[in-house]
């Protein structure tokens, strides 16, 4: 559902990679992203505790595309894709970026769902992840760091865009108070996220 916004985030970036900073056309894989992961955004979901009735009724046979879920799915979850699917909050990257930032997001919130804090924050996580010698193609250390702290500054800059929106239902999807409820919810988890991932803003 992101690909369309391709062409326009080439341009908007001046045909670099989002967080290599190199020409993309010297990439193999070009791919859009979404800067705030979608492992993330499934994981606040889950821990709003107003979702979880939205959630339950999620048919995790069906594909993965919104419009072939329950009508109940579709209109509890509509908000939040068009929010996360907002080309506000993408990119352009190579595929190989792309795969090594997922695995630094999996890992960390693996760690917070055992409990464990991150003592180091994501950033080092991406570092970690983008120089890995264990995974392919590792990024040259230097270079790492450099990557990972872009992924953190995207990140920093969306935090508050992402909060608001998210919290801003439009009048035609708020059924009743209810919804407006649950997604402030939401919009909070995002907040404990930031905080754990330690790159909030916020004073």
């Amino acid at each position: 559902e992101v690909t369309s916004h391709r062409g326009d985030l080439e341009r908007k970036q001046r045909g670099n990679g989002a967080y290599t900073l190199r020409p993309l056309s010297t990439m193999s894989q070009v791919q859009v992203d979404h800067v705030f992961e979608c492992q993330a955004m499934g994981d606040v979901l889950f821990r709003a505790e107003g979702m979880r009735g939205v959630l339950r009724a999620v048919d995790w046979q069906s594909k993965r595309r919104l419009s072939s879920q329950p009508v109940v799915v579709q209109s509890g979850l509509s908000h939040a894709c068009l929010v996360h699917n907002s080309p506000d909050f993408l990119v352009v990257t190579s595929g190989l970026s792309n795969r090594k930032k997922q695995g630094a997001f999996q890992r960390a919130l693996r760690m917070l769902e055992r409990g464990e804090e991150l003592e180091r924050g994501i950033e080092a996580e991406l570092a970690h992840n983008f120089s890995n010698p264990g995974l392919e193609s590792p990024f040259e250390p230097a270079h790492a760091r450099l990557m990972a702290r872009e992924v953190t500054r995207r990140l920093r800059d969306l935090e508050e865009p992402l909060i608001a929106r998210l919290a801003d239902v439009p009048r035609g999807l708020a059924q009743g108070s209810g919804q407006g409820r649950r997604y402030e919810e939401l919009a909070d988890e995002v907040r404990v996220l930031y905080d754990q991932f330690a790159i909030t803003q916020r004073i």
